[in-house]
């Protein structure tokens, strides 16, 4: 699948399911131990904020702590909303060949809107998981962010960037596969 396709279609899927978040539910755990729910949605916006930025060519030193605290705001969704605009517009605009700057060096846009898809793609989960949302993914998705993650899959658990991969039968759903590389376990 394209990858701005990819990038598109998974904050499509997502949005609509961080929209059905409500403020008294931030308190929510979520898979993330490290975060509630509202701390998550937080990171998600953050996450999001930064694409323009690096699609753009910035540096990491050059956006800086442009984007840190609280970027949610007292509006969370028009917050999340406007942040997956500006990041879907970026994305659409992207050279794919081009590069973006990254704390751990260079990266070409291509691979890190790949990497960005699977990161809202997953996360979504999670605040899926936290609201008792049934987030399924959509199959071509999943598929698609499955096998741009598959590869990466080593250095993920190796930079700590997810948790420890939980074994699944090889006839599980691309989806149970997929989280399982990243961590997570459907149904417990």
């Amino acid at each position: 699948m394209d990858t701005k396709l990819l990038f598109t279609r998974v904050l499509e899927q997502v949005t609509e399911c961080v929209l059905t978040a409500e403020v008294k539910q931030f308190g929510n755990a979520t898979p993330c131990s490290e975060w509630n729910l509202g701390q998550l949605l937080n990171h998600m916006v953050y996450e999001l904020l930064w694409i323009p930025d690096l699609l753009e060519g910035k540096t990491v030193a050059e956006i800086g702590t442009k984007y840190d605290g609280d970027v949610l705001g007292d509006r969370p969704q028009a917050a999340w909303q406007d942040a997956a605009d500006a990041a879907q517009e970026a994305v659409n605009k992207a050279d794919l060949a081009g590069k973006v700057h990254l704390s751990g060096g260079d990266k070409k846009s291509q691979d890190y809107i790949a990497e960005m898809a699977m990161e809202v793609l997953v996360h979504g989960w999670d605040v899926s998981q936290a609201l008792n949302y049934s987030l399924v993914f959509d199959p071509g998705i999943a598929q698609a962010v499955y096998d741009n993650t598959l590869p990466q899959k080593d250095q993920l658990q190796a930079d700590g960037s997810v948790g420890p991969e939980i074994d699944v039968p090889e006839d599980a759903p691309v989806e149970v596969k997929l989280l399982g590389i990243m961590g997570r376990s459907v149904g417990s």
